[in-house]
C-alpha cells in the first residue's frame, strides 16, 4: 500500500524538491500553495505525512495548525515544519512532529519523515 504525502508550500521549486523527496521514499505526494488548499485536501484525503511552510500567503502555517488543533488533532503528530525561519516556529514547536529550517538537506527532511511516518 502506498503511503501519502501533503507538501504545503508557495514556492513551487520547493514543492517539486519535496515531492520527488517523497516519492523516492515511497509515498505518492500531492501538493498545495497555501493553507486553505493545504485543508482542504485533508479533508478529503488521508495523509501519512504532511510537510508545512509556515509563511504563506491567504492562509499561513500557523493557521493551519490552529485549526488542525481544533478539527483534527491526531493529524499534527505527522505534520513536520519546514520554514525559513526556525525561531518563529517555537510557539508550536511542541505541537508538531519536527521543525526543519530551510535551506534543508534533503538528508534532514528524510530523517524527519522517519521520524514522523514510521520508516520511510
Amino acid at each position: 500500500m502506498t503511503r501519502s504525502a501533503l507538501v504545503v508550500d508557495d514556492d513551487p521549486s520547493i514543492q517539486i524538491l519535496l515531492s520527488k523527496l517523497l516519492e523516492r521514499l515511497g509515498f505518492s505526494a500531492q501538493a498545495a500553495s497555501d493553507g486553505v488548499e493545504a485543508l482542504a485536501k485533508i479533508e478529503t484525503s488521508a495523509f501519512d505525512i504532511v510537510l508545512l511552510d509556515l509563511m504563506m500567503p491567504i492562509l499561513d502555517g500557523f493557521s493551519v495548525i490552529e485549526r488542525l488543533r481544533n478539527d483534527r488533532p491526531e493529524i499534527l503528530r505527522h505534520v513536520i515544519l519546514i520554514t525559513a525561519y526556525p525561531n518563529h516556529a517555537n510557539e508550536v514547536r511542541n505541537v508538531v512532529c519536527n521543525v526543519i529550517a530551510k535551506p534543508f538537506y534533503p538528508e534532514t527532511v528524510i530523517e524527519a519523515v522517519s521520524l514522523c511516518a514510521g520508516s520511510a
